[in-house]
This record gives structure tokens, C-alpha cells and sequence, in this order.
């Protein structure tokens, strides 16, 4: 399992460290369903976020070594659906498998013939992360300069009256593709340094579908760390945008989640001050989830707090 989000700094050692181990307890749990073959060793490495499975396959088994890559799959496809299920590490944690063969041979330490395969595995994960991030790259590059994207938008409703306030700006891949889901979408776009160029097409998508059907509820923008570094975004150009589609600041709020204010306190600090200068609201998201503090929420002094329904 690999860490992209900072997981370690934003919940805390132990809080990882847990998740790793119950990772492995819930892999362990996957023998009886054949997904890991029986007698496989789940050997837990928390400072290198590795889990070593050493599958000895029995001598009817050994004309179909192929197999193993098959399970590679399996194992593959178990993983995302335990990240799947755990709904807040959405974004921050991926799954990589890497396999190969280990052949038995009595002149050589059995030590080195694991780490062998150990190096093996771990070149094959690299080259195809390597290959599938150009890949993807690629295709995410071809649809920021079509704008494929879909802004859609959920509702934000006020906890002591009931009534909607507000509508929450989110941002869909192309239709059918594999960056449909917004979580595959801007993950990617962060892995592959596209994040900024995204932001900024989605941002005037959004802005052209709310002024469709405006209301005169406030519209909730997610605010990144990407956004709130670029140039585009804090300078005038933004507000300019907006008022091309009858949009004030005042009818504009940002938002950030806890931990992202806590691993880049210092960029949001002042970003935040900037913006509530020139009248925009500000938002939390997420509040209670992860590791946050109420020190953080004084510090950041929002508008609103947003709690998932």
C-alpha cells in the first residue's frame, strides 16, 4: 500500500500504523476464500508499507506457475475494495502488486533468493506505475484541451432550519472512461502534476452551469492546495471570471478540510486571510474526520462547518 496524501502526517503514526496492521489481519481473512492461497506468510513491514506474501505452490500446481500472476490480480482487486470501504482514505492511498518467481536452488542462500524476487517484484511494479502514469498523462492532457469534464452539484442545507443554502461544486471525468469517478480524476491529475490546468478548466465549467440555473444560493468551491498556489486563482482573473457570469465574492464560498489546512498550515494561513479580504466565505469540510484539532478550526476561523449527511 502506498501513502500519495501525507497519511502518516495528517492522522498519526499509530493511526497508520493500525491501518497496516488490520490491512493484514483482513488479507489473513482472505485464505478461507481462496483469494490467498492457504499457507501463504503475511509478513507486515510498517516502516516500508510493504506486505511480503510467499505463496509455496504445491507440486500439482507447479506446471501452472502462470497462475500466480492471475492471483497478483485477485489480490489486486481485494485491495481496492478495502481502500474502497475505508471512504477517508479516498484519494491519499493506492495499492501496488508486483510478482515473481523464486526457484529453489541448493548452492544458493535461501535469503537471497527471496530478496532476489523481493527486487524483482518491486521492478515490476515500478516499470508498470511508470507506464500507466504516462498513459494516463496522456489521456488526462487530451481532456483538459477538449474540457471533458461535467460540473455537478449537491445540495448544502442548513442543520437548524432545514433549508438549502447553498449548492456544493463537483467535477466528473469523461463519461465512461476510468476518470469518471472525481476521486480517480484529480488523483490522477496530482500524481501527474496536471492538477493545476485541471482546477482551472473545472472551475469556469462550474461557474458556466451554476449561472444556467442561478438561484441566488451560495455556491461551495473546493479550495486545493494547487489552487491556492496559482496565480490564476489569487489574482484578479478569478473575480474577473466571476462577474462575467453575474458572480460576487460575497455569493462564493471556499472550503478546505482539516487535514489539508493542518499539513499546509502556512500556505492557507495567509491564502484564507487574502480571500476573506475580498469577501469570499469560508468553509470546512469534513469536520470530525481524521486527525484535526479545535485549535485548527480557531485558527482558520470559517464561516461554516460541514458536516457528510
Amino acid at each position: 500500500p502506498g501513502s500519495e496524501g501525507r497519511v502518516e502526517e495528517v492522522w498519526g503514526w499509530k493511526a497508520y500504523d493500525d491501518l497496516l496492521l488490520d490491512f493484514v489481519r483482513r488479507l489473513k481473512g482472505f485464505q478461507a476464500d481462496g483469494v490467498v492461497p492457504a499457507g501463504t506468510f503475511c509478513l507486515p513491514h510498517v516502516s516500508s508499507d510493504e506486505v511480503l506474501l510467499i505463496i509455496d505452490p504445491d507440486a500439482a500446481a507447479r506446471d501452472r506457475i502462470p497462475a500466480l500472476e492471475q492471483k497478483a490480480a485477485e489480490l489486486d482487486l481485494f485491495i481496492r475494495g478495502y481502500l474502497a470501504e475505508r471512504a477517508d482514505l479516498s484519494g491519499r492511498f493506492r495499492s501496488f502488486v508486483g510478482a515473481s518467481r523464486v526457484h529453489a536452488d541448493p548452492r544458493r542462500r535461501p535469503e537471497r533468493l527471496v530478496y532476489s524476487g523481493v527486487r524483482d517484484a518491486r521492478d515490476r511494479v515500478t516499470r508498470q506505475t511508470i507506464q500507466r502514469e504516462i498513459r494516463g498523462a496522456a489521456v488526462l492532457q487530451e481532456a483538459i484541451n477538449r474540457r471533458d469534464f461535467t460540473a455537478v452539484f449537491q445540495p448544502v442545507v442548513d442543520l437548524a432550519t432545514g433549508d438549502m443554502l447553498g449548492m456544493e461544486a463537483l467535477s466528473r471525468g469523461p463519461k465512461g472512461s476510468d476518470l469518471e469517478s472525481g476521486e480517480a480524476l484529480f488523483s490522477l491529475a496530482e500524481r501527474t502534476e496536471l492538477l493545476g490546468p485541471l482546477e482551472r478548466v473545472c472551475r469556469e465549467l462550474t461557474l458556466e452551469a451554476a449561472a444556467a440555473d442561478y438561484t441566488g444560493r451560495k455556491l461551495f468551491m473546493n479550495l486545493s492546495p494547487a489552487a491556492a498556489s496559482d496565480p490564476e486563482f489569487l489574482g484578479p482573473r478569478f473575480r474577473d471570471t466571476l462577474a462575467s457570469f453575474g458572480r460576487s465574492p460575497e455569493s462564493i464560498v471556499l472550503e478546505i478540510t482539516e487535514r489539508t489546512y493542518v499539513v499546509y498550515e502556512s500556505l492557507f494561513r495567509e491564502v484564507l486571510s487574502r480571500f476573506r479580504e475580498q469577501n469570499f466565505g469560508i468553509a470546512v469540510d469534513d469536520v470530525g474526520t481524521g486527525y484535526s484539532s479545535l485549535a485548527s478550526l480557531a485558527d482558520i476561523q470559517p464561516d461554516y462547518l460541514k458536516f457528510d449527511h
